[in-house]
């Protein structure tokens, strides 16, 4: 029997409305004391469309899982959590919550960070639908620290770190430097499919976002919103806040995949000498830091080779004495973090 058209049109409208604009996409392992914050930051955006939250929670060992199925139990309109058999790693969390989504828009927030914007879903699809040629858009952030043993706030620091963002076509500009923090990011769902489906994908590498908004950035433009409007927590223990030894090894997987960025997206040959000396500066500094003489001689001589008026600073042979003495350098590293975390907690009272 056919459906009275009336009844027909309203079903199809009533479906429409309850498919979600946006769906955030939220990994998150071990956040037990941070993934409320972040779920509750989603659940309070105001907006003029139904959206939807995908948590990839991958394996924790922690109540991490407990706490997302509590959410998911409370708002189940709203939230679904994937829960692998498995720990998956990061990067394939981040496809799984992706093929459980089903929004036009994707907007991140991974479960140690939070939205402080209540309006921040709402700005950045505003701007995707009155700017048809962007296919993605990120803002300002706040940065939660803790220093002296306290959770400060530094204001805007993406603005602080980075100057003037760049707009538009910004993919030589990311190149050389990633200025997108992940929790303020939205991308248009369909460029995203692409990445997917694209050799860039691959656990292989230290990260997941910045293979992904390179590629993007090749497909479309990118825009910036000059607010804060969400908070990167930096965690003990998270990627940008572990020990040196660690970030030596994912600086090396770092360096593989900017290559492999350059050789699949192109990039011109001044762009790779750039990046290819920015890396192994970094590279040469976390050897020094982590005390790994031999790797620290092997990236001093690839820098000589390729880049000998950078070898040849005055930073670098400071560094070259540096690492022959095992005191010296013990002191050189304690006084560059207590200047680092009293730089963070000076900005915190700015």
């Amino acid at each position: 029997m056919a459906l009275d058209n009336s009844i027909e049109v309203k079903m199809k409208e009533q479906s429409r409305q309850n498919t979600p604009l946006v769906s955030i996409n939220m990994i998150t392992f071990n956040h037990e004391s941070y993934l409320a914050d972040a779920i509750e930051g989603v659940l309070n955006q105001k907006t003029n469309f139904p959206f939807e939250l995908v948590i990839g929670e991958d394996c924790s060992t922690d109540s991490t899982r407990a706490i997302a199925l509590e959410y998911q139990q409370k708002y189940p309109e709203i939230i679904r959590v994937i829960c692998p058999s498995s720990n998956v790693g990061f990067i394939k969390n981040l496809q799984l919550c992706f093929q459980n989504s089903h929004g036009e828009y994707i907007a991140y927030c991974e479960g140690d960070d939070f939205w402080h914007d209540p309006l921040k879903l709402q700005k950045q699809v505003d701007f995707l639908r009155e700017n048809r040629d962007y296919g993605m858009v990120h803002s300002d952030c706040n940065w939660l620290v803790q220093t002296c043993g306290l959770w400060r706030t530094v204001k805007s620091r993406n603005s602080l770190k980075h100057g003037t963002i760049p707009q538009g076509e910004v993919y030589p500009d990311l190149l050389k430097s990633m200025f997108i923090t992940t929790c303020t990011l939205m991308v248009r769902t369909n460029l995203l499919a692409q990445f997917y489906t694209s050799s860039l994908y691959t656990p292989r590498y230290p990260v997941g976002d910045r293979p992904i908004v390179l590629f993007l950035s090749k497909l479309a433009k990118v825009g910036y919103l000059d607010e804060s409007l969400a908070t990167y927590r930096r965690t003990p223990g998270s990627y940008c806040n572990t020990d040196y030894r660690s970030l030596l090894r994912k600086q090396n997987q770092k360096i593989e995949m900017d290559r492999d960025i350059a050789s699949i997206l192109g990039a011109s040959e001044m762009a790779v000498s750039n990046m290819e000396q920015d890396n192994h500066q970094m590279l040469l500094f976390f050897c020094l830091v982590s005390a790994n003489k031999g790797e620290f001689e092997r990236t001093l001589h690839w820098l000589q080779k390729h880049h000998p008026s950078f070898a040849q600073s005055h930073k670098v042979k400071f560094w070259t004495k540096l690492i022959g003495s095992p005191l010296a350098l013990s002191g050189y590293v304690y006084m560059r973090t207590m200047a680092r975390e009293l730089d963070l907690l000076f900005r915190s009272f700015v």
